[in-house]
């Protein structure tokens, strides 16, 4: 092979191993995201969510949908898409009410363990910055255990 096609094919192989990191992580977010969540606690326009209602709340996330609803009733669902490249990690989620009018909602999260944090802005406003702003709704998950077996006496 001659010198200067094995560096181009050398530079070449190097860029396509340097991007694989973030596309990797996103692979795993989306992975590990996928399961159901319990609320721990949620903050709307800076005020707390009382915890009694949260506690009505469930999340199911699957891998391009998020469902939440209360207890016993219908979820919602929306698309998702994450960029785990981003600082901090960026999601975007569309739903429509009317057809053929979707509407995103640009956000941040960051998973750690079984502890996810999303932070969404409303429709058509910009992207939070960080999970403190008090324009953004936002929320902190607990990934739900299944319950416990109990042997059979």
């Amino acid at each position: 092979m001659k010198p200067a096609l094995f560096i181009f094919s050398l530079l070449g192989a190097t860029s396509v191993f340097a991007a694989s990191p973030g596309a990797a992580k996103q692979v795993k977010d989306e992975q590990l995201m996928q399961g159901n969540w319990i609320v721990a606690s949620s903050r709307h326009d800076g005020e707390a969510l009382p915890k009694q209602e949260l506690a009505q709340v469930r999340f199911v996330i699957t891998e391009k949908r998020i469902s939440f609803g209360r207890i016993g009733q219908d979820p919602m669902g929306f698309h998702y898409t994450l960029d785990s490249t981003k600082t901090p990690a960026a999601i975007d989620i569309t739903h429509e009410l009317s057809p053929g009018k979707p509407i995103v909602q640009l956000g941040i999260y960051s998973l750690e363990g079984d502890t996810l944090k999303l932070s969404l802005a409303g429709a058509g406003k910009a992207r939070p910055k960080n999970f403190n702003e008090k324009s953004a709704t936002t929320f902190i998950l607990t990934r739900a255990k299944a319950p416990e077996k109990k042997p059979k006496p």
